[in-house]
């Protein structure tokens, strides 16, 4: 009998829709790690989502890897959710938001003790330039919108 493992690819399409498909894989060398079974238990990040769309989206994605999350609506408010949680061990970061922007909150990251946070970009824009001013602002990673649930937890992993 030949069985067939089930993968889930989520995407955010504009600021309301998510949209779920199931992508049927054999699964191949079982010695792999299987990303999508992540375990980060012991793992607090720090999601700074302005959608809430988008942020329940990465909600559902990590909570099945067991991490702890902590979200920040701007930039601002990371910076203070990082002053009292300096715990967190990776950030997730919108580049637009009102108050202050990924760009500007990343580089005030950099100015800080917690200047070595692994901060990990998400962004609509897909434009090269947009990426390298992140990679400049000292962002670890940079992703672009609608996220793939597998590259999301790989890179996550690659950057603790």
């Amino acid at each position: 009998m030949n069985s067939t493992a089930v993968s889930n690819t989520y995407s955010v399409f504009g600021d309301n829709v998510i949209n779920i498909s199931h992508n049927h894989k054999d699964p191949g060398n079982k010695e792999k790690t299987d990303p999508l079974k992540s375990n980060f238990e012991e793992v607090t990040i720090l999601i700074v989502e302005d959608e809430n769309s988008n942020f329940l989206l990465l909600e559902a994605i990590l909570k099945k890897s067991g991490a702890n999350l902590l979200h920040a609506w701007n930039g601002k408010q990371a910076i203070e959710m990082l002053d009292e949680n300096p715990d967190v061990d990776l950030c997730l970061m919108d580049l637009k938001m009102p108050i202050m922007d990924g760009f500007e909150a990343t580089e005030k990251i950099r100015e800080t003790e917690n200047n070595k946070l692994p901060v990990i970009a998400l962004t609509a824009f897909s434009e090269m330039y947009q990426k390298e001013i992140a990679l400049e602002k000292g962002f670890n990673m940079y992703m672009t919108k609608p996220l793939n649930r597998k590259a999301l937890l790989e890179n996550i992993a690659t950057c603790l």
